[in-house]
């Protein structure tokens, strides 16, 4: 499952073979990532990554850090969101 923006629905998972066995619950999203996972630039090639509230630009607080999990591939700006692939 993966949020196309910012706000509440009820999600409603069954058994296929028998759909009297469910749970429902409800997923709340308050901000989004942007651009979506995964994605595919070249070596040298830059993505400016945004914490989204419905359509707009959230802006940077003192509280995000942005971070790669592998800095050997990608440096991330930690206070910009810009990438950059190495």
């Amino acid at each position: 499952m993966r949020s196309e923006g910012s706000g509440e629905c009820n999600v409603i998972v069954y058994l296929i073979k028998n759909p009297k066995i469910f749970d429902i619950f409800r997923v709340r999203v308050s901000s989004v990532v942007k651009p979506y996972s995964p994605v595919h630039i070249h070596v040298g090639g830059t993505v400016d990554f945004k914490l989204m509230d419905k359509t707009e630009v959230i802006q940077p607080a003192d509280s995000i850090i942005w971070q790669s999990s592998n800095p050997s591939i990608i440096n991330v700006d930690q206070y910009t969101g810009k990438a950059k692939a190495l």
